[in-house]
């Protein structure tokens, strides 16, 4: 933690050495290489990566590239931005919106069309929502599916389908109309691709190759996996754990168009030349001018006060500049890759660690800050006093699981809101960060500290048609939060947890204490009723089987590990079982009152039993965790 702070200290310290006057755009190479290591000095130690490439460019022109640390570490192979090839996790997705828009220009298919025009083969199931999903909901992430992580990475090429199965067999299921709120969704951007491999006439990756990526001279990038040709090229991704580095293996993407790509710096540096030159590239041309300036209009936003989203791009506001962007990231490399189309410039950060994200960050502030600050910063203004209420409350990512065990994760990703009198807000993070927020309107706050980053500001919108209240972060058009309902609450379900699991161990406590008074009361009062006993065995092992469940949930919500595998279906049974066991002990507890079994006291805490296990059966299917699901 000491050496962390000391690399960012470090690089506090030389980015005002190695830079010349604030607010001078970036012309001089020699100025900018400057620039870029003092920010970079620190980064790889604070965090945790082995090795990062940055490029940027201005005026049609490759400015600078930079290689930082290793691609390599046992090998001790250098990253060099030209030659090491990066996974660069969902930048494919612009890749593939290019793709779209290409076969948009030539009138093969329309962003407003809806996609079972082209999925005629296998349809979207539609007849939850009268609206159907267009392309352009695949486009700007706005289909409404729910997330599923479960089926984006393969243990092996084996587990890589073609394009069309995967689309067909690993379909999530639509949980809110399409065009109402963003969730971004790897699955519908595979659709995306997989429609416009259709109207082309040829497979995805043969596609990309002759029309993307050979035109603009992306010779060293790929979404082969592995790149063919280009295997000892690609960077080993690491993780970081415990003082270590621990090498991960190749990362199989299963939704090739939205993850699969493998890339260098310089490669995407070219493909942001051919962006800010509206499609033209050297003496070559990917799109027409009007198709490239449709690609970086706004298509969809969540609030008109927001960026929001384009065919391709997520929008962000920086220093009063409209950046348009996409990370890079993977489960295990991480980075970014943004365009100001307004200055001309483009910037692309990519690192072979998860770390990288905090450390793309980083150099998108340092880099606007000093080559595009802002003149005068605004102090969020503060609104008329008012009551704001009707925002206070949990919010889960809409970018979540609805129907599988991945609705678990919801324990670890929700964001708690908090609002007082005085308008003023506070949320609080599932890993206890607290941000403050000033009220400049009654749905509108701004962080009190005028901090730069991707949630710089909180617009609240209600929606009629959930009767819910959606938190939007400003400069992250990425998805939504919706706010939960009383009984969706996770304070109020994991209190429902504790007391089913305490009532459930106060019986494996009880219930042989009760055996053993029973006995010896016995030799002088004669034989209790044979069905009391029946009772009580079969409450104590069925809050046995229910208690050690909840111990396994448990053990997944702290690991955030929702993997179905042959262990796990066979847990997932005991709620199935539980329900009829709960069935026959809740009938006994009518028999007891019936038939007065115990005295009254044990009644009562009998019948306490029995709505625990009934409570068991609602909260268990409330996270979907009945085995016949999967």
């Amino acid at each position: 933690m000491l050496r962390a702070a000391a690399g960012l200290l470090l690089a506090t310290l030389l980015v005002p050495l190695f830079a010349g006057p604030a607010g001078a755009q970036p012309t001089d190479p020699v100025e900018l290489e400057r620039f870029i290591d003092g920010v970079m000095a620190g980064q790889l130690q604070a965090h945790h990566v082995p090795g990062a490439a940055v490029a940027v460019v201005r005026d049609g022109a490759l400015l600078t590239a930079r290689g930082y640390g290793y691609a390599d570490l046992g090998e001790g192979i250098a990253v060099d931005p030209a030659e090491t090839l990066f996974r660069v996790g969902s930048f494919s997705g612009v890749i593939t919106s290019t793709a779209v828009m290409q076969q948009v220009e030539i009138g093969a298919l329309n962003l407003d069309a809806q996609v079972n025009a082209y999925l005629t083969e296998y349809p979207l199931p539609l007849r939850m929502y009268k609206q159907p999903v267009t392309l352009g909901n695949l486009l700007t992430q706005t289909a409404g599916f729910e997330e599923r992580t479960d089926r984006l990475y393969a243990d092996g090429s084996e587990g890589v389908q073609p394009l069309g199965i995967y689309v067909q067999t690993n379909r999530p299921a639509l949980v809110r109309p399409p065009g109402t709120l963003t969730s971004y969704s790897e699955y519908g951007v595979a659709t995306a691709g997989n429609i416009m491999e259709k109207a082309a006439g040829m497979p995805f990756d043969s596609y990309v190759d002759a029309k993307i990526l050979t035109p603009l001279g992306m010779d060293r990038s790929s979404f082969a996996q592995p790149p063919g040709g280009l295997t000892d090229s690609v960077a080993s991704g690491y993780l970081y754990s415990e003082g270590a580095y621990r090498k991960a293996g190749f990362e199989w993407a299963r939704p090739v168009p939205a993850l699969a790509m493998s890339s260098t710096a310089n490669d995407l540096a070219s493909f942001g030349i051919a962006m800010l030159q509206l499609g033209a590239f050297e003496d070559g041309r990917i799109l027409e001018e009007d198709t490239a300036v449709r690609m970086q209009t706004q298509l969809f936003t969540n609030d008109p006060r927001l960026p929001g989203w384009t065919p391709a791009f997520m929008e962000m506001a920086v220093n009063g500049r409209r950046v348009l962007w996409m990370s890079c990231d993977t489960e295990v490399f991480s980075g970014g890759f943004y365009l100001v189309p307004d200055e001309g410039v483009a910037l692309v950060a990519l690192y072979n660690s998860p770390g990288g994200k905090e450390g793309r960050d980083e150099l998108l502030e340092a880099f606007m800050d000093r080559y595009f600050p802002v003149e005068s910063p605004a102090v969020p203004g503060v609104a008329a006093a008012k009551t704001s209420r009707f925002v206070s409350g949990h919010y889960t990512p809409a970018r979540s699981a609805y129907k599988t065990l991945e609705k678990l994760d919801r324990f670890n990703s929700t964001v708690g809101m908090c609002t007082g009198l005085s308008g003023g807000g506070t949320t609080f993070g599932p890993d206890g960060a607290k941000d403050r927020w000033v009220r400049t309107a009654d749905d509108f706050f701004e962080r009190a500290d005028g901090a730069f980053g991707i949630r710089g500001a909180i617009a609240f919108r209600p929606d009629t048609w959930a009767q819910a209240t959606y938190m939007l972060y400003y400069n992250d058009p990425s998805g939504g939060y919706v706010k939960q309902k009383w009984f969706e609450d996770v304070d109020f379900q994991r209190g429902v947890a504790w007391a089913m699991a305490a009532v459930f161990a106060s019986m494996l406590v009880f219930g042989p204490a009760a055996l053993i008074y029973n006995r010896r009361r016995r030799r002088s009062s004669g034989v209790p009723p044979r069905l009391a006993g029946i009772a009580r065995l079969l409450a104590w092992i069925t809050c046995l089987l229910d208690l050690g469940f909840l111990a396994w949930v448990l053990w997944m919500v702290r690991s955030s590990d929702y993997t179905v595998t042959a262990f796990s279906k066979t847990m997932l049974v005991i709620p199935i079982a539980a329900t009829v066991l709960a069935g026959l002990v809740l009938v006994l507890a009518v028999v007891a009152w019936a038939l007065r079994f115990w005295k009254p006291i044990g009644r009562a805490y009998y019948s306490l039993v029995a709505l625990a296990l009934l409570a068991f059966i609602w909260w268990t299917a409330f996270w979907n965790l009945w085995g016949f699901k999967y």
